[in-house]
């Protein structure tokens, strides 16, 4: 099987065998997953698809990376208020431009309330004045990344909280509650274009990566069956943006 996910410029491919169908393969003995094991496979793959979400939707260099930080005497409710009252702004801001808002946003506490936004491009002016007229605290702004790919970013946004390191003046994250959400967005984001296809074989050699696009990493690796895997991350370096799946050119 192959499976393609086109993420904006970035494009992931995975190729691995079908499941065995009436096949008799001794399989390892069962062992129940902990739960501490099942928990970081649930981070990793909310890692993944954030980061993918922000790679459809946000463009480096312009669109920026945001975080509030609320008064010191908020507690979560006042902070969600703060927050709530701040996306209002910025859905009126762009409204005035003619644009609609485009927003991830994450919440927790690190000694004090704050809000982490992937966005659309606003002025720090814009931002900072907005944040203090609503009665916030420090206002941190800065451009995405052009040579990331965001897993590290969106493992930090919605990862688990990072153990205190002895001798370092820090305060660690409050733990999320159970079933608490781990972001939000706007309605109005794109989803990344995922294919599935079957493949008789996986090559071995180097991947060919799709029209337009180079290989900029790759893995290749055999499971206990002795099945070989691979995964590949590519870019689009032709001119533009990449095609969108499933619209062909008209004749003329």
């Amino acid at each position: 099987m192959r499976k393609t996910v086109r993420c904006g410029r970035v494009c992931y491919i995975s190729e691995h065998p079908a499941p065995a169908r009436g096949k008799n393969r001794n399989r390892p003995p069962a062992v129940q997953e902990s739960s501490e094991a099942q928990k970081r496979l649930n981070d990793k793959s909310a890692a993944r698809k954030l980061a993918w979400k922000i790679l459809c939707n946000f463009i480096p260099h312009r669109d920026v990376f945001v975080t509030l930080t609320s008064g010191q005497d908020d507690d979560e409710a006042e902070a969600r208020r703060k927050r709530r009252r701040f996306l209002e702004a910025m859905r009126k801001y762009w409204r005035g431009k003619g644009q609609e808002l485009k927003y991830i946003i994450v919440t927790e506490k690190q000694a004090r309330w704050h809000h982490h936004i992937i966005m659309q491009n606003t002025p720090l002016e814009v931002i900072r004045d907005c944040w203090e007229k609503i009665g916030g605290g420090r206002v941190m702004v800065s451009p995405l990344d052009p040579f990331d790919d965001y897993q590290g970013l969106a493992e930090y946004l919605v990862g688990p909280e990072k153990p205190h390191k002895p001798g370092r003046d820090q305060t660690p994250k409050a733990p999320r509650r159970k079933g608490q959400q781990r972001y939000s967005c706007s309605r109005n984001l794109k989803e990344p274009e995922i294919e599935v296809k079957e493949l008789k074989r996986i090559p071995k050699g180097e991947p060919r990566p799709p029209k337009g696009y180079i290989v900029k990493e790759w893995n290749l690796w055999a499971d206990e069956w002795g099945d070989l895997h691979r995964e590949y991350r590519c870019v689009w370096c032709g001119e533009g943006d990449p095609p969108v799946r499933g619209k062909r050119r008209k004749r003329e």
